[in-house]
């Protein structure tokens, strides 16, 4: 494998990703992949840098469910992968994994890892409009987890059940 084997992890935190995620892409470093990290970064930047990682700020705003802030995400991500090519994106926590998942599609990336640490206050809160909410993320998710390459990880049994539900996906699950 050589340099040109490019991975992109997409996150929602820059500290997230040293505390969960830095292992994979060490190992993905020693076996000479191109590592870049996409995220709002905070505080990690210059360690992400020294470790050899590629650092592409991305805005993220984790509490909004706002059309605008997600399609300015959208729109970035969609630069990065089409600018980038990456072979592998992967995708960790709620919005990464529904926004970066239909730009990886529309995008044509080859492979996909999506994981998925939590389905979010969305599918706790009662309601209308978090029926509603529920039903457009339903949507997305279905969307973004259809890639014909993709593998999707989960930390618990509750959310797998549920996603697997209404994603119709079946055997990409990883847990």
């Amino acid at each position: 494998m050589n340099l040109n084997n490019k991975l992109l992890f997409v996150v929602n935190d820059d500290r997230f990703f040293m505390s969960h995620r830095l292992p994979v892409a060490l190992e993905a470093l020693e076996k000479g992949f191109s590592v870049h990290v996409a995220a709002p970064f905070t505080v990690c930047k210059d360690k992400i840098t020294k470790l050899g990682f590629i650092a592409h700020p991305l805005t993220i705003d984790r509490k909004s469910f706002g059309p605008f802030s997600n399609f300015k995400t959208f729109l970035q991500l969609m630069r990065l992968f089409n600018s980038l090519k990456p072979d592998i994106v992967h995708l960790v926590t709620i919005k990464p994994v529904i926004i970066g998942g239909i730009v990886a599609r529309l995008s044509k990336v080859p492979s996909v890892v999506a994981a998925v640490s939590g389905l979010g206050h969305v599918f706790i809160e009662k309601g209308k409009l978090a029926s509603l909410r529920r039903l457009l993320i339903s949507i997305f998710y279905r969307f973004s987890l259809g890639h014909r390459n993709i593998k999707v990880i989960f930390q618990n049994e509750e959310d797998r059940s549920l996603i697997m539900r209404i994603s119709r996906i079946k055997k990409k699950i990883q847990f």
